[in-house]
């Protein structure tokens, strides 16, 4: 009967490792395995205080696998994931992807980072990813440096040509809530979401530089201390 167990966290997890990648797989057959453990333990003669912790672990579970997920898994399926966008590296300085000036549009620029996150258009861009026709490429840089894009499609036959396009690249991704068309991907330099606003109906891929990413949270912690000090 033991075996059986085994064997069938190995058959449910096998799935999940190729469509989630190897890390998610792998903790997907951990889980089912730490989980028989419980319920042996659950109907061999243990005290009810302990049954109660059983239960109370086995509800927290999910949440348990979404707090991990988001403090370091890694589902890129093993080569897919990106370090760029197009041929241009996280990290590029702008003169470098637009050494002509005239070639971009600047889209916006944040007041609220003192000018150092800007996102641009680039002129006679190929607005198409498969079979999607975009809406638009906003290309994101943080203090001059290439942060990551922000792809978006409209048109629902252009959200579904996105949306399976992206998985053919990537994989399915972790989507937390099977009922919200929110997809993420996270590896060790690059992390994605695909998702789509049920209101407006415009699906949005953004990829971006983790460490560029981690740069944006340090600059507003120092500024959340700065407003601590001078906000109240």
């Amino acid at each position: 009967m033991k075996w059986l167990y085994l064997w069938f966290a190995y058959m449910i997890s096998k799935p999940f490792g190729r469509v989630f990648g190897e890390e998610i797989g792998a903790s997907i057959l951990g889980g089912i395995l730490f989980l028989f453990g419980m319920i042996i333990l659950w109907r061999s003669k243990i005290g009810q205080k302990v049954r109660f912790q059983i239960s109370v672990l086995i509800l927290l579970l999910p949440y348990l696998g979404k707090l991990a997920f988001n403090h370091g898994f890694r589902n890129f399926p093993p080569g897919s994931e990106p370090s760029g966008f197009r041929g241009i590296k996280w990290e590029t300085e702008f003169s470098s992807v637009f050494p002509e000036f005239k070639k971009t549009k600047e889209f916006k620029t944040d007041s609220r980072y003192d000018g150092l996150l800007k996102s641009y258009f680039m002129e006679d861009d190929d607005l198409t990813i498969g079979m999607a026709v975009l809406e638009t490429i906003e290309y994101a840089f943080w203090d001059g440096k290439f942060q990551g894009v922000r792809i978006q499609a409209k048109d629902p036959v252009d959200w579904v040509g996105l949306k399976e396009t992206t998985f053919e690249k990537f994989g399915r991704g972790f989507q937390a809530d099977k009922h919200v068309e929110t997809y993420e991907w996270r590896g060790k330099e690059t992390k994605a979401i695909l998702e789509r606003n049920k209101e407006s109906k415009l699906g949005t891929l953004a990829i971006a530089s983790i460490e560029s990413l981690k740069e944006v949270a340090r600059y507003m912690k120092q500024k959340a201390k700065e407003g601590a000090k001078k906000g109240f």
